[in-house]
């Protein structure tokens, strides 16, 4: 009686290494889409809490700019401890820390004036500019390093 015994398949070091660097992309596409949607959600939920914020008529508003320090950190300590003091005036913080550069934060400062008219404008900028300087003019970069440098896994 003879057995049946499967053959093994043998795979070539070609195949193997092609499969690796396919694993290894796909991984990085994954973890890109997971970080691009974990951010968009985060910044959902920030933006739903600065409208809720605008809804609110007749107080003295504060803009809090800046970059990963300020959001979700002090904005919403530093509305409830001003609210606490009841002074007869309602204050209104809104959060829009984002973690970006100081050159990012400055160039949408008119769009944020323009959109939540604040009364008050609070910044903690420049920990993300490590050795940056914020040129005149932008920089010439090539496309392929924009693109590098616009993934959230760089």
């Amino acid at each position: 009686m003879q057995r049946n015994i499967p053959s093994r398949i043998k795979t070539t070091l070609k195949t193997k290494i092609t499969l690796i660097i396919f694993g290894l992309s796909l991984f990085f596409v994954l973890l890109e889409v997971i970080l691009r949607l974990g951010g968009f959600i985060l910044l959902s939920v920030q933006e739903y809490r600065n409208l809720q914020s605008l809804k609110q008529k007749g107080g003295y508003r504060i803009l809090c700019l800046g970059e990963s320090t300020t959001q979700g950190e002090y904005p919403q300590f530093l509305e409830e401890a001003l609210n606490q003091r009841n002074i007869g005036v309602h204050f209104s913080v809104i959060d829009k820390g984002i973690p970006h550069t100081s050159d990012y934060i400055v160039a949408h400062l008119e769009e944020n004036l323009n959109k939540y008219m604040p009364d008050l404008v609070i910044t903690m900028m420049g920990i993300n500019d490590a050795a940056k300087h914020m040129p005149f003019e932008e920089p010439n970069v090539s496309r392929v390093v924009s693109l590098l440098q616009s993934f959230r896994v760089y």
